[in-house]
């Protein structure tokens, strides 16, 4: 169950939902992967051949995705 939760979009190419679940666990979903914060920290870069870490616009901008939804789950 959800608990809270909101959605990004055109932050990248995917949808970006960060939500916390009825067990307080903070999880994120990006594009098809629907990981929990600390499994996308371990492995940000888990996609090399759609999002590979070059420093180009897409790799940026994924980035700040994420970064953008660790920033809501700051706040909320």
């Amino acid at each position: 169950k959800i608990l809270k939760a909101v959605v990004f979009t055109g932050l990248y190419k995917y949808v970006v939902i960060p939500y916390i679940t009825e067990k307080e666990e903070k999880r994120i979903k990006m594009g098809c992967h629907d990981r929990s914060l600390i499994e996308w920290e371990e492995d940000f870069w888990n996609n090399e051949s759609e999002f590979p870490n070059n420093g180009d616009v897409a790799s940026k901008m994924r980035l700040m995705a994420f970064e953008t939804a660790k920033k809501w789950f700051e706040i909320i």
